[in-house]
């Protein structure tokens, strides 16, 4: 038994201030998550599936050219499987809202968001395992980055009250949605929390 790391495993389980810092970020986090998934995956479906049936849940039934090019898409880089949340992210890529480089952090987010929802005692206990709170920034900047694409490229077309708007000198810092606001809120609410924690890797406040 490493005699060291057992003793940083004990200090960590035994800081009730550590054990409550990590259950704050992890539920920031995956609750972060949960709003960029929404931006990913969600509006994506109810731009293909407007208009269709909806379901006892309210949710818009799938339209054949949703189940075509996102449901049934295989995807290479994961053994041909599908996968919505990639699928979706590759349309976002193909249509200029995002980046390869974009698709591959959204990737980073998700698989350590599972991390954090199926493996959150390691996450409190194990010395070695933290929040990835770069990744949180990440979550941060992509989200604005797809809100405020769907919100430019699609809802302010159609909006008879933007038909003036000069789009090259559109200024994005006005460009908000309640998804984005929400998620700032949150950051303001622990905002000094993070200040104390994070100054080690330049977080944002």
């Amino acid at each position: 038994m490493d005699e060291k790391k057992f003793d940083k495993d004990l200090e960590k389980l035994s800081s009730q201030e550590t054990i409550k810092r990590n259950l704050i970020r992890s539920s920031l986090f995956l609750t972060a998550f949960e709003l960029l998934k929404f931006a990913v995956e969600k509006r994506l479906k109810n731009f293909f599936c407007v208009g269709q049936p909806m379901d006892k849940n309210f949710e818009y039934k799938n339209s054949q050219e949703y189940i075509k090019q996102i449901l049934n898409r295989r995807i290479p880089e994961l053994n041909n499987n599908r996968n919505v949340y990639y699928s979706s992210s590759l349309w976002l890529k193909e249509n200029g809202a995002i980046t390869q480089d974009d698709v591959e952090e959204l990737q980073k987010i998700i698989l350590h968001r599972n991390k954090i929802a199926h493996e959150l005692p390691t996450l409190l206990i194990d010395s070695d395992h933290e929040i990835n709170l770069e990744l949180f920034e990440s979550i941060r900047r992509l989200l604005t980055k797809i809100e405020q694409w769907w919100i430019v490229e699609f809802e302010m077309q159609v909006n008879p009250e933007y038909n003036n708007v000069d789009y090259d000198s559109l200024d994005m810092n006005e460009i908000n949605s309640g998804n984005m606001i929400l998620l700032n809120h949150l950051i303001e609410m622990i905002k000094d929390e993070f200040k104390k924690t994070t100054a080690n890797i330049g977080y944002k406040t």
